[in-house]
């Protein structure tokens, strides 16, 4: 009779590990996708012109801890669409450092550089989206860096 009882506390305990590994792995799934939700959220206010929530939505998802490049890209570019350029110009030299492979962010930091009259930075910005697409083409292969490579 031992044999019975043993089983069911086996079968009791894993199905409790097995309900603890899907809560886990449930909570999980719901937390990554939803940065990548905001930003298909953000890009179309950009398309659209609203630049102004474009703004907050970007901020409010880096102030939350999104750590993707894209999200500085479509914060710069929204405040340079509405000639808030030296916010734009403080959003892309406080993180070229932090991104220091992202040829989008030196791209749009070239045209940020020089019209905040910084043309021998924006020059170096475009030197360094060269070397890194020349050094490092093999991490270059998504759609929009071939594009940005490309221009």
């Amino acid at each position: 009779m031992n044999a019975p009882a043993s089983h069911a506390r086996n079968g009791h305990w894993l199905l409790r590990v097995f309900a603890v590994v899907a809560s886990f792995v449930t909570f999980a799934s719901t937390i990554t996708p939803a940065h990548a939700a905001d930003l298909d959220v953000a890009k179309p206010l950009f398309i659209k012109g609203e630049f102004k929530k474009c703004i907050r939505q970007c901020e409010e998802a880096i102030h939350d801890g999104e750590t993707e490049d894209e999200w500085r890209v479509l914060l710069a570019r929204s405040m340079m669409a509405i000639g808030n350029y030296t916010n734009a110009f403080s959003v892309v030299s406080t993180n070229l450092e932090k991104f220091p492979w992202s040829v989008q962010l030196r791209l749009l930091g070239h045209e940020v550089y020089r019209r905040n009259g910084k043309p021998e930075e924006a020059a170096t910005l475009l030197e360094q989206i060269n070397r890194l697409g020349g050094s490092r083409m093999w991490a270059y292969q998504d759609v929009a860096n071939l594009v940005t490579m490309g221009k």
